[in-house]
């Protein structure tokens, strides 16, 4: 039995530990990559690199009338694929990066930079101190922006990698190449600066809506290792000799998008397959438009403040008041609010986040089907959902929702476990449900008087578990 750490008077040593960081440029980006184009990065061939804290660095210039960009820098990408020797090892869906990187912030999964993940978007002030008003865009490609990299994002799954330090040596020659977003994932709201009049502008379309962004200066940020005694190297070469490989195990996540008119239906074959997540998302996402303000917050189209006046104390023109974009909007598939009920556009302001109108008056109900397996047992309403998804991700809450109508308006994921929890320093673990050779069909579906099988997409991410086995002379084997 172990004792705990409080007790153990244990120390460890490893002698001739040398650390430096490396500063890579892609020889396909340049200085400007425009929305939608792609670039490679090529890892050193030595070296032991740190996957956790080596960052993708760049700054972004933006054109077009009132041009904002989205919550969390890893919006900006669109998909991110590693290779090993030409074989692709990890690859998120085209289209749908950001989406997820969204869903494992709010769900406390991951938690980028304060200040170089770009966590908000930006209404009255840039994150380099410039000041918005109507008509001007977000930009950083003047002042500091100019010369240096403001914004990170990290290597996507690649980073929640186990053994989180991977010796370059023993893997063939290792390209990150990286999938930017198109203009969709930016805002072009009328007027953020809310201060100013009575009606909240940032949530109206600015009348200039032709808009893009490019990334400036890509390089990536290696963070690495070496060890001079060679103790490691021959413990690795051991370990080697007795089984015939070394495996290194990381999250991989299999995404689907279907139109909702009530189910979805995918199928995955995964030797762990270990968490379902859904969120559905409005059709007409892609429109250009304003902010979709945070429900809860500040007041959208007059001066008073929502949820007990927060930092306003309730005085006029007060509050935080905090937005999204709207491919990152997950709404509860209502019929009532109805999801063309814009909030912070018409006079009243309240109709999409107002769950509590006299109409909301029939449940609406989700579950999901592995083959003929119904989990969980039941139909669990639109309540029971959260809980449901905060086992899903072993958390008590979800980090950043203060309410009901935010949840149901803005946040709104149904997710399910299909292994055992773990903590953060836990080794990997498989765990999850085996599918391999059956290929099972998976369906998420809603029912009740209150669904709205019209409007929504469903974005649904099946999380597994794969394993890299690395054998001697750079051999690798993948299995999902």
């Amino acid at each position: 039995m172990g004792i705990p750490n409080a007790l153990a008077y244990s120390i460890s040593q490893i002698s001739g530990v040398s650390v430096n960081s490396f500063k890579i440029t892609s020889a396909t980006a340049g200085d400007e990559v425009s929305s939608g184009g792609r670039f490679t990065f090529l890892l050193p061939s030595q070296g032991i690199l740190d996957l956790k804290t080596s960052k993708i660095n760049f700054s972004v210039k933006t054109t077009g009338s009132g041009t904002r960009l989205p919550k969390y820098a890893t919006s900006l990408i669109d998909q991110l694929i590693v290779r090993m020797g030409g074989v692709t090892v990890s690859q998120s869906q085209s289209g749908l990066y950001g989406v997820w990187n969204t869903i494992q912030e709010e769900t406390g999964q991951t938690h980028q930079n304060e200040v170089a993940g770009h966590r908000e978007c930006m209404a009255t002030m840039k994150m380099d101190g410039g000041l918005l008003s109507a008509d001007v865009n977000e930009t950083y490609d003047t002042g500091i922006g100019a010369t240096s990299a403001l914004f990170e994002v990290n290597l996507g799954e690649m980073a929640e990698c186990h053994p989180r330090l991977l010796d370059l040596s023993l893997l063939p020659q290792i390209s990150i190449e990286v999938v930017l977003a198109g203009t969709s994932v930016l805002s072009a709201p009328y007027d953020s600066t809310v201060q100013r009049g009575t009606d909240d502008n940032a949530c109206s379309v600015n009348t200039i809506t032709s808009i893009g962004w490019s990334m400036l200066r890509p390089s990536l940020q290696a963070n690495m290792y070496s060890l001079m005694s060679g103790a490691y190297e021959n413990a690795l070469r051991s370990r080697m000799e007795q089984t015939g490989f070394l495996q290194v195990c990381f999250p991989n996540t299999v995404a689907f998008q279907q139109a909702f008119n009530g189910s979805a239906r995918f199928s995955v074959a995964a030797q762990s397959l270990n968490k379902l997540t859904t969120v559905f998302r409005r059709r007409d996402f892609a429109t250009i438009g304003g902010f979709v303000p945070l429900a809860g917050y500040a007041a959208h189209s007059k001066s008073e403040a929502q949820l007990n006046n927060v930092g306003a104390g309730g005085v006029a023109k007060g509050g935080i008041t905090r937005y999204q974009g709207k491919f990152q909007q997950f709404s509860l598939p209502t019929l009532f609010p109805a999801y063309n009920d814009i909030s912070g556009v018409t006079a009243t302001g309240t109709e999409a986040m107002d769950y509590g109108n006299s109409t909301v008056d029939k449940e609406l109900t989700m579950q999901y089907a592995i083959q003929s397996a119904l989990v969980p047992q039941y139909p669990v309403n639109q309540g029971e959902m959260l809980n449901l998804t905060c086992w899903a991700n072993n958390i008590d809450e979800l980090p950043d929702c203060k309410s009901h109508a935010e949840y149901f308006y803005n946040k709104c994921i149904f997710a399910f476990p299909l292994n055992l929890p773990h903590e953060a320093q836990d080794k990997c673990t498989l765990s999850g449900l085996s599918t391999v050779g059956s290929n099972a069909f998976i369906e998420v579906k809603a029912s009740g008087g209150n669904l709205d099988s019209q409007h929504y997409d469903a974005l649904i991410f099946a999380s597994t578990t794969s394993i890299l086995r690395i054998g001697s002379g750079k051999a690798i084997e993948l299995l999902n």
